[in-house]
């Protein structure tokens, strides 16, 4: 995956206004604890992103999808990434 693809991911879901179901999916309180700082690498923050959307959806990667504005294979792609440089990544099978 390249920087252009993963920049237009990153312009695209910053671009999303919340709807109704976007914004209640995260708990206001989860909003500002994710650890996303001033000066972190946007790969970064888009990584923690993903992993505590995951995590707050039981690991259903569709739900995290839906809630984070991409397609369900734009996340396996950049799970598949993750896994690739290393990154110990747990997600529970989808019901």
């Amino acid at each position: 995956m390249g920087k252009q693809s993963i920049n237009q991911d990153l312009a695209r879901a910053t671009s999303i206004q919340p709807t109704s179901e976007t914004a209640s999916a995260i708990p206001e309180s989860k909003e500002s604890a994710l650890g996303i700082e001033v000066g972190m690498s946007m790969k970064e923050a888009e990584k923690k992103l993903i992993f505590e959307t995951l995590r707050e959806t039981g690991g259903n990667r569709t739900k995290a999808a839906k809630i984070l504005g991409i397609s369900i294979r734009t996340l396996r792609n950049k799970l598949n990434e993750y896994r690739a440089e290393g990154e110990d990544i747990e997600v529970e099978a989808e019901n």
